[in-house]
């Protein structure tokens, strides 16, 4: 089911988003010409039919001011949001996604300079 899910976060955000599968601290510092990019750690389990998740949004800083910061992050956060209602609507494994929250950052991940949303969620999975 973790390549279910996997595949479904994929499929909602690459059109937006280069993606990435694994875990972040391996590879983030081979993603250099890769902005925008969405990285996802390998979903947990955490019950029966549960997972819980982290995603990485990530765009180069160009410099922006405090308040340009903060209208990527509303953006990547929209965009987010948008793309869970999608999966949830579309995918045949998803059936909710809950416990939605978001921590802005920048800076954090990579030596490249980015501004990054890392979310976390969990997302309940229709039994099989």
């Amino acid at each position: 089911m973790r390549t279910k899910i996997s595949e479904a976060i994929k499929k909602a955000f690459e059109p937006e988003y280069t993606f990435y599968r694994g875990f972040i601290a391996d590879k983030i510092n081979s993603v250099k010409d890769s902005f925008p990019l969405a990285w996802l750690n390998p979903p947990e389990m955490t019950d029966t039919n549960t997972y819980s998740c982290i995603l990485y949004l990530m765009i180069k800083d160009s410099k922006y001011s405090e308040q340009e910061k903060e209208n990527q992050w509303d953006q990547m956060e929209n965009f987010a949001l948008k793309a869970f209602r999608e999966i949830i609507e579309n995918d045949i494994y998803v059936k909710s996604i809950h416990y939605v929250r978001t921590f802005p950052n920048e800076y954090a991940y990579t030596g490249f300079g980015e501004l990054s949303l890392k979310i976390t969620f969990t997302v309940i999975v229709n039994p099989c």
